[in-house]
């Protein structure tokens, strides 16, 4: 056989797996930088919507009160104050839940997960214990979760 038949099929069999591999590759890029993006979105809408809200105030309450160092604070609330404080709990851990699955899922790097996750959770996972874990959630967040407060390194 002739080796320049034989180059020209292997050209003709390996080019377009090449050429797919690459466009997964680039597919991939792609759908991660707009999972970023979706997420950016997301938390720049929620803020927004919140300085917008009461919720400003409930904060200047909370802190007036010594939250979330004094776990006390909770009993002072009004039932009005403290049912808004958990539902917007339950979103902010919802929130991190879903970071936590798109990390599990490789659509998060390590850089971003370290500082978007683990350090969110030491900031807010004892305020996140005092309220009673408000929402549902996966197991494996939740032990992550738990294991980075214990300093265990999940």
């Amino acid at each position: 056989m002739d080796i320049r038949l034989f180059l020209a099929g292997c050209v003709v069999l390996f080019g377009p797996l090449l050429f797919i591999g690459y466009e997964l590759h680039q597919s991939n890029r792609i759908a991660v930088a707009n999972n970023y993006q979706a997420r950016a979105e997301q938390s720049t809408d929620m803020l927004l919507f919140l300085a917008r809200s009461d919720y400003v105030d409930l904060v200047q309450q909370l802190d007036d009160l010594g939250w979330p160092d004094n776990p006390q604070t909770l009993s002072r609330l009004p039932p009005a104050s403290l049912r808004t404080l958990l539902l917007i709990e339950a979103a902010r851990w919802t929130q991190f839940d879903n970071l936590h699955y798109q990390y599990q899922q490789g659509l998060v790097d390590e850089e971003f997960y370290n500082l978007g996750f683990r350090t969110l959770v030491r900031v807010y996972g004892p305020a996140w214990r005092a309220l009673g874990q408000p929402g549902l959630y996966r197991e494996s967040f939740a032990s992550d979760l738990e294991a980075i407060l214990e300093n265990t390194n999940p």
